[in-house]
């Protein structure tokens, strides 16, 4: 997650200094992107698990396990 200084850094450099209302609607409209994005991610590292986890089941190919491996682990962290 962007920290408020993050954000404010962009913004600075796009549009100069905000403050008030308009640094506040900046920060919300950016975060709410950051979410959309992050569920986005989400749903396509949970689909190439997916497809990796059964082509595992047909091929039994061993270099799957680490990729399916680091997929469930991202999917389980909350950042």
């Amino acid at each position: 997650m962007l920290s408020d200084e993050q954000i404010d850094a962009v913004t600075l450099a796009q549009w100069g200094e905000m403050k008030g209302y308009p640094l506040a609607a900046h920060r919300a409209y950016a975060r709410a992107i950051e979410v959309e994005v992050r569920k986005q991610e989400e749903a396509l590292i949970q689909k190439l698990v997916e497809v990796l986890e059964n082509a595992d089941r047909i091929s039994g190919y061993p270099n799957y396990k680490k990729p399916i491996a680091a997929g469930r682990a991202r999917l389980e962290s909350k950042p």
